[in-house]
């Protein structure tokens, strides 16, 4: 019973997936505030149809601080919606995600290294829009909230469709 039911799982999540989208993306993110070093990342993000328009997913990426003085990192694992406004797979969406973001500093100072990591509540919006040939360009606006602060970014997007 328990092979037939792991079977029927199997085959589900199998015929699900192969409606569904994946996405893999080159992005950077400028932060709005003074002396911030900006990010450059890559991530995925896999989206599966709810109808023809609106899709549903999740969307993991690794961005790192460039800069040489220190470390600094930060790992989004996010749902996201998305709406095409044509009705199909491609042309304009807005996007709204919102999730966990994993951030990760080490620096060194005198001979000692100070490292630090949080996971703080995240969300960003924005818009983009899907050619047809897969590739997709989005801007979005991402805000991390702190216990005592938030921190927020503009995200430029490059990505292919599978």
């Amino acid at each position: 019973m328990k092979k037939n039911a792991l079977l029927i799982i199997m085959i589900m999540l199998f015929a699900s997936s192969a409606f569904s989208q994946l996405n893999v993306y080159a992005e950077g993110a400028i932060s709005t505030k003074e002396n911030v070093k900006a990010r450059l990342g890559i991530g995925a993000m896999y989206l599966h149809p709810i109808t023809d328009a609106f899709h549903l997913g999740a969307n993991m990426a690794y961005r790192q601080s460039l800069t040489s003085d220190y470390y600094a990192a930060q790992i989004p694992i996010m749902a996201v919606a998305r709406y095409y406004v044509m009705g199909d797979a491609t042309g304009f969406y807005p996007q709204v995600s919102l999730g966990l973001v994993n951030s990760f500093s080490r620096i060194k100072v005198f001979n000692n290294t100070i490292k630090s990591s949080s996971s703080n509540f995240g969300f960003n919006v924005g818009a983009g829009y899907r050619l047809d040939n897969n590739l997709d360009f989005s801007l979005l606006y991402e805000n991390i909230v702190f216990e005592n602060a938030s921190a927020s970014a503009f995200l430029i997007r490059v990505g292919f469709n599978f």
